[in-house]
């Protein structure tokens, strides 16, 4: 294989990977919408996404003197934020298990700071 097939091989996997990670059908064109199960799986990537970009963001604010640069990205920090409430309430009234879950987190976390076990 040579360096030019090589690197378009390369180029190819990256954009499969990609899709794959971002797709809610992994790549099938389907022609129709989502079912409701879909959706929830597309939120959660949505979500996973969302935290992605809040650590970039992060970086790069930890990494600027420039004020300018630091108040539009603590501003789109927030906004990304927000977006992580709206796709976790939505994913509560799709997903009756998680938001069980959910709804016991506090407790679950205050008996996990105490060292108790679920």
């Amino acid at each position: 294989m040579n360096k030019s097939s090589s690197s378009k091989l390369v180029e190819e996997l990256g954009s499969l990977l990609k899709e794959a990670q971002t797709e809610p059908f992994s790549g099938q064109s389907l022609g129709r919408k989502m079912t409701d199960e879909e959706l929830v799986r597309a939120l959660r990537l949505d979500l996973e996404a969302e935290m992605d970009a809040i650590n970039l963001y992060e970086s790069h604010l930890q990494a600027t003197d420039n004020e300018e640069a630091k108040k539009i990205l603590e501003h789109v920090i927030k906004e990304e934020k927000d977006h992580v409430v709206l796709f976790s309430e939505l994913l509560k009234t799709l997903d009756p298990e998680q938001a069980e879950i959910w709804s016991g987190g506090e407790e679950y976390f205050s008996k996990a700071l105490k060292g108790g076990q679920d």
